[in-house]
């Protein structure tokens, strides 16, 4: 009998109330990240990145631009990265051997954006591995080769990823 009290049957007024309660919080969370989404900036800082992994990680894309292997291997893509992050060398970013700081074709930019599984509709954060001037260059040079490919929300981490760590 006690048993019955605990498990007792689901009624439409349970449903109503516990389908209420999780439509508030997907509200809540939602009005939140449309908040992150519309104060959205091209630089972020390495804390403002862990606030928005800790609250909307899947709600983000991460492009890691370091190369996955390097004669420096510690500082690597393979040897640690944000997860879930996709490793897209700046060197893919290039334009031909004769002119690398010629923007990709569109076909061959299609072809990048889409492996990465970029979309327009969600925001891309791009990391560097933040050593040096001309590394936060290549950040940029893919931010801007991203806005080309219609992308908006986008953003480069100050100090890449060795401020990440």
């Amino acid at each position: 009998m006690g048993l019955f009290l605990i498990f007792s049957p689901i009624t439409d007024t349970k449903i109503r109330s516990l389908f209420s309660t999780l439509l508030l919080v997907l509200l809540a969370s939602s009005f939140a990240f449309a908040n992150l989404i519309s104060s959205w900036k091209p630089l972020l800082s390495a804390n403002e990145l862990g606030q928005i992994l800790q609250a909307h990680s899947k709600a983000v894309t991460i492009t890691d631009i370091r190369p996955p292997n390097t004669l420096d291997p510690d500082s690597s893509y393979n040897a640690d990265h944000i997860a879930d992050a996709s490793s897209s060398p700046c060197g893919n970013w290039w334009g031909p051997a004769e002119n690398p700081r010629k923007f990709l074709s569109q076909s061959q930019l299609t072809t990048l954006v889409q492996g990465l599984g970029l979309t327009a509709g969600t925001p891309t954060i791009v990391i560097h591995k933040g050593d040096s001037y001309s590394d936060f260059g290549a950040a940029a040079w893919v931010y801007w080769t991203l806005k080309t490919a219609g992308l908006r929300q986008l953003a480069v981490v100050d100090g890449g990823f060795i401020a990440w760590e």
